[in-house]
């Protein structure tokens, strides 16, 4: 008999061990609503996914809390040297916890996915300084046709993005969005596209930075090539959290505001460390709208 969608699961706790599954089809993994006893899923080996060498029309998981208990490298999903043909891949409303690599890694030469999609998700990474991106597009022959990041919070993220694709066109989004504590080191990029033959748009709108940050030399926001056709507006930082300079290295750009001084961490959320980053009425961000949305209450 063949298999219904979505497949669901029950809420509950789920040891899922060291060994990495194989998607090589459609999948639809959803769990209950948070509110109702969302699954939690854990994993401790060194994948959780690989994508197969085939034609797959959409890969999404709803509602689900997937943690890491690798302390190591950790690869949420990794497309392990074969050129899949995914149409979409989407994360929405799901709980990220734990994990030290990419949330998706493409490395084959001949990937070709239509849509990248995270919305209404919370990922808390313990990257401790690994040079991937939490998105780590690197080769150039890989085709995607779109990434859109929207209604998330982030904590612990070393670079959001990496995108080295060569000759293809790219819409590429991120929008009403919080990053805490981010974990980064001197010299890289909060987003970057290498290669100056991509062609498209990067809309960067309604984000706001917080928390800790341990870059104390120089680090730049956003690399975009000429290729790339910038849409930035309402971005903002707290003072605390910009602790570096952006020093516009291969034509890098700082999209962000620094928030005044009396709209320090401690002003402006709630609890940061706990990561209840309820936004103070009042405060500009909040008048504004900024940031992930489940925060402005």
């Amino acid at each position: 008999m063949a298999a219904s969608f979505p497949l669901r699961i029950a809420s509950g706790t789920y040891e899922m061990g060291a060994e990495a599954i194989t998607i090589n089809k459609r999948l639809l993994l959803t769990g209950a609503d948070e509110g109702s006893g969302m699954p939690e899923l854990v994993f401790s080996g060194s994948n959780t996914f690989f994508t197969d060498n085939a034609r797959i029309s959409e890969i999404v998981f709803q509602n689900i809390h997937f943690r890491s208990t690798n302390t190591g490298s950790h690869f949420m999903t990794n497309n392990a040297n074969t050129s899949c043909t995914i149409d979409r891949i989407a994360w929405q409303g799901c709980h990220l916890e734990g994990f030290v690599n990419t949330l998706y890694r493409t490395q084959s030469g001949g990937t070709q996915i239509g849509s990248v999609e995270i919305d209404d998700c919370i990922l808390e990474w313990a990257n401790t300084g690994n040079a991937y991106s939490l998105l780590h597009f690197s080769q150039s022959g890989d085709r995607i046709g779109q990434v859109k990041i929207t209604n998330s919070t982030f904590s612990g993220i070393y670079y959001l993005h990496y995108n080295n694709l060569s000759n293809t066109t790219l819409e590429f989004e991120i929008s009403n969005c919080t990053f805490v504590n981010t974990r980064s080191k001197s010299g890289g990029y909060f987003v970057s596209f290498q290669n100056g033959s991509l062609k498209g748009t990067v809309k960067l709108q309604n984000l706001l930075f917080g928390g800790s940050n341990n870059v104390t030399g120089g680090y730049r926001m956003l690399r975009a090539n000429t290729g790339m056709t910038p849409d930035l507006e309402n971005n903002y930082c707290t003072p605390d959290w910009k602790t570096f300079s952006d020093d516009s290295t291969n034509g890098s750009v700082n999209f962000l505001t620094t928030l005044d001084a009396s709209e320090s961490n401690d002003a402006l959320f709630r609890d940061v460390e706990n990561l209840d980053l309820t936004i103070t009425p009042g405060t500009t961000v909040y008048e504004k709208g900024v940031g992930d949305p489940r925060w402005i209450k």
